[in-house]
């Protein structure tokens, strides 16, 4: 059956969903999201969803909780760790936790970019394992040499977001933290981060985040994963966060949000997954 033209392909999925996502599987759910409500006149399926740096989401997440009014959450996507960690809490249901995927850190260019900051990187096709995978080459100089030739680095949030506290370590470890200090542009997320470097577009400029943000962002282009020693795959995952025993119109909604957390895992959808950046 070819679901993105049959509109009947999903029949648990009409309603509103509030979601409380990280930034790595934005493209994810918005695209899966669209895929639903194809052939329909009307969005049988509705979002209110919330993207950002996984410690702000967090936070978002526990604001809301203890906010009288506020809609509650039906789905978390998050880092397997932090989902584990707010089910022990009895903040979510850790019975319906499902693994979406790995997602890489990495470098980005902007889209048509030859500068030669990338022969510092290797190839630069995106078809290596890291900065400086040709053969021969030491893949941790040719990082190093890479940042130190940016004109401009873009991060996300250095002390709340996944691939920023990452990014900041590798230059620390590098012990490059202050030397590119003056040249890092950082922003709440991954998302935001890619937008404003596609928006400015300045020759020899250096994205670091998480593939599906850098695939998500029109203007820039995936490079490469960062090296073996410096590498880093997180592990996203979803959670629904309220009880199977809900009041009878709530039970609704928990059914609403199962069906939608089934289909963001299922296999059916590998395909969509891969295309958003997981693996």
């Amino acid at each position: 059956m070819n679901t993105s033209s049959n509109p009947e392909a999903f029949p648990a999925l009409q309603g509103q969903l509030r979601i409380i996502s990280a930034g790595a599987a934005q493209s994810l759910v918005l695209s899966l999201t669209e895929l639903i409500n194809q052939g329909a006149s009307t969005p049988r399926l509705q979002l209110n969803a919330s993207f950002g740096a996984v410690g702000a989401m967090v936070d978002l997440f526990e604001k809301e909780r203890g906010q009288e009014g506020s809609t509650p959450c039906d789905l978390m996507i998050s880092s397997q760790s932090i989902l584990l960690s707010l089910g022990d809490r009895g903040w979510v249901q850790a019975s319906t936790l499902q693994g979406l995927g790995l997602v890489s850190t990495g470098l980005a260019r902007v889209s048509g970019d030859d500068s030669g900051i990338w022969r510092a990187s290797g190839t630069g096709t995106g078809t290596g394992t890291g900065a400086g995978s040709e053969s021969g080459s030491d893949p941790n100089a040719h990082l190093q040499q890479t940042l130190r030739q940016a004109s401009q680095i873009y991060i996300p949030d250095p002390e709340k977001s996944t691939a920023g506290i990452h990014v900041k370590a590798v230059l620390e470890r590098l012990g490059l933290w202050q030397a590119c200090a003056p040249k890092l542009q950082s922003f709440p997320n991954g998302a935001t981060a890619m937008a404003q470097m596609a928006k400015e577009a300045r020759p020899g400029a250096l994205g670091c985040t998480q593939k599906t943000e850098i695939l998500a962002t029109h203007g820039v282009q995936w490079v490469e994963p960062l090296p073996p020693d410096h590498a880093l795959k997180t592990l996203y995952s979803v959670v629904r966060c309220q009880a199977d025993d809900a009041a009878p119109r709530v039970g609704a909604q928990v059914a609403l949000a199962q069906a939608f957390l089934q289909q963001l895992i299922s296999p059916m959808h590998a395909s969509l997954r891969a295309k958003s950046g997981f693996e």
